[in-house]
């Protein structure tokens, strides 16, 4: 009895055996994955930091910038960069904080008349490091803070880069290649280095977000539970883009067609354009109503683009795939030309509405380059 007792108990340590080593087993891709992904992650930081110390170097060598006195690094923001922080620096040196946003609101020394400098001007990134730099008491001259500052941003606009093509390769290697290719066309992709204060120095980091968020938005496999948080962060990254850059919405009207097509082409789900076009919508709304309710933004075409677009696509049906070659150019073709028709007629309409001219001077200036009319 004893001996058939034993041979019942070895088959039980046998599977007991069995199954730690499947566990074992199981643990190892996981383990090699979050390694892969971590080491992924440490590299595109890494890169990043370097990134922003790199433009740093370069500005310093170029103008010894951290050696030099006070006023000679203001001289070397040249144009507006000297205009845009000089705003800065009025918030800095004001007696209090909010005392000076509210002089930025009535300001009457940049024109013949009284102003609201948030309204007119993109300024809100000056008012956020003027905040942070009066917060933390921080013992950096000002100016150095600034600089800094917006190189920092630069190492954001890389990581973003890196992200975005390890997404679209499903590898970080993309990623660092991608890296390599930007910082070598770097005179191409930027003119951080030598004009700091620029609008663009700002707002690029920010579209490159974005382009970072839609991409894996967009992705066939994202789970349900990622697609609002996405969207979220979609719409924050549009907001901070739009509000520190006047032709933000130009960026945005490119972006919409994109996605038009790709979703008239039924590469995309329409329910996702939809999605995104809601998020582009709504953060060009709350730009306007944080610059005092601008009209420059009200009348933009990317806010007639986007009802149009989204009635034609409502309009496109199924039956279009059945066609015959010839009947779905002609239904092409009579898309896109309600498609114009539509977002002129909702433009026309809503410029009369708020009487809003404030572009005016940018279509004159693209009339006369095609020899269309005067452009004075």
């Amino acid at each position: 009895m004893a001996d058939s007792r034993k041979r019942r108990k070895k088959p039980d340590r046998w599977r007991q055996s069995t199954t730690s080593q499947r566990d074992e087993t199981a643990w190892t891709p996981c383990l090699g994955q979050a390694l892969y992904y971590v080491t992924g992650v440490a590299v595109m930081c890494w890169l990043a930091a370097k990134y922003s110390a790199y433009l740093e170097t370069l500005h310093e060598n170029n103008l010894w910038f951290s050696n030099i006195e006070e006023v000679k690094r203001e001289i070397s923001f040249r144009t507006e960069q000297g205009f845009y922080y000089a705003y800065y620096k009025q918030l800095v040196h004001a007696a209090h904080f909010t005392a000076g946003v509210c002089d930025l609101t009535r300001d009457n020394a940049t024109e013949h008349r009284t102003i609201n400098a948030l309204q007119r001007f993109n300024i809100y990134q000056e008012v956020a490091l003027a905040a942070v730099y009066r917060l933390f008491g921080l013992q950096v001259a000002p100016i150095l803070f600034y600089v800094r500052s917006v190189f920092a941003l630069q190492g954001l606009a890389l990581s973003c880069v890196f992200a975005t093509s390890w997404l679209l390769s499903g590898t970080w290697y993309a990623g660092a290649l991608s890296v390599v290719f930007h910082v070598i066309n770097r005179p191409d992709t930027t003119r951080v280095d030598f004009a700091i204060p620029l609008r663009e120095s700002f707002a690029l980091p920010f579209l490159f977000l974005q382009m970072a968020l839609v991409t894996h938005y967009l992705r066939s496999g994202i789970p349900r539970w990622q697609q609002r948080p996405t969207l979220l962060l979609v719409f924050l990254a549009s907001l901070l883009f739009a509000l520190q850059w006047q032709f933000a919405q130009f960026v945005f009207l490119l972006q919409a067609a994109a996605l038009f097509l790709l979703a008239y082409a039924q590469l995309l789900p329409h329910t996702k354009v939809f999605s995104l076009y809601s998020v582009h919508t709504m953060a060009l709304l709350s730009v306007t109503a944080l610059q005092f309710f601008h009209t420059m933004i009200l009348g933009s075409l990317i806010l007639s683009f986007l009802p149009a677009s989204v009635l034609v696509l409502k309009l496109q049906g199924e039956e279009v795939r059945a066609l015959s070659l010839a009947r779905r150019l002609l239904v092409c073709t009579a898309h896109a030309v309600a498609l114009a028709a539509a977002m002129f007629a909702f433009n026309y309409s809503v410029k009369v509405v708020i009487g809003q001219q404030d572009d005016a001077h940018i279509y004159k200036f693209l009339l006369g380059k095609f020899g269309l009319g005067n452009p004075r």
